[in-house]
């Protein structure tokens, strides 16, 4: 059966102006917010490690419009108001960075980029440039440890990202190859499930 926009974030193809989202960060999902283009160096960083930390784990999606309302638990869709050629500049530095991963993974194929339309809740029409853009980590091979610029290494937990030291990551990397090699993971490219659930805790008992 055809799923709708309520049976997860991951449905949803529209949203609404103000609408306060029943979903939650976990570790496939971060909300990021910017009311301009191009963002902020800081958060265009923290996206990139976000993208680390699900490669690290079993991938994921980031909606970059949401704003974090009241409390942590409590998301509100703003929108990025982007034109064409704004578009055309997100697609083509988001590509760019995307490239100082290794190992390497390939735009289009392991991430693409996804440009969700704004609504008014009361004519349900589209507001002009406006979008919720929606950033997609295929699920990445499990043999592997995904690096960053500047040896950046992370991994995604519940809402949040881990770092792991050096002795961490020799551990986690061996731990992961063990454990994960030779797992079909058969999962949809844009219908990533929290197979695992990756938190501090089983990142200790990963490396313990």
């Amino acid at each position: 059966p055809s799923k709708s926009r309520f049976s997860g974030i991951q449905y949803c193809s529209y949203f609404l102006i103000n609408e306060n989202l029943k979903f939650t960060e976990d570790s496939v999902t971060e909300f990021k917010f910017s009311n301009k283009w191009p963002l902020e160096m800081g958060l265009f960083n923290k996206i990139f490690e976000t993208i680390c930390g699900m490669l690290n784990n079993r991938g994921g999606r980031i909606f970059l419009g949401v704003f974090d309302a009241t409390s942590k638990n409590d998301y509100q869709v703003k929108g990025l108001k982007l034109d064409p050629k704004e578009k055309d500049e997100l697609i083509l530095n988001f590509t760019s960075e995307i490239e100082k991963f290794e190992p390497k993974i390939e735009s289009g194929v392991d991430f693409k980029i996804a440009y969700l339309p704004v609504l008014d809740s009361s004519t349900m029409k589209e507001i002009e440039s406006l979008y919720v853009v929606k950033l997609i980590i295929k699920p990445p091979k499990m043999d592997k440890v995904y690096i960053y610029k500047d040896n950046i290494v992370k991994i995604r937990g519940e809402g949040k990202n881990i770092n792991l030291n050096m002795n961490e990551l020799v551990n986690f990397a061996k731990e992961r190859e063990k454990k994960n090699s030779g797992v079909d993971i058969n999962t949809d490219f844009d219908d990533v499930e929290p197979l695992i659930v990756l938190d501090k805790n089983y990142v200790n008992y990963i490396l313990s």
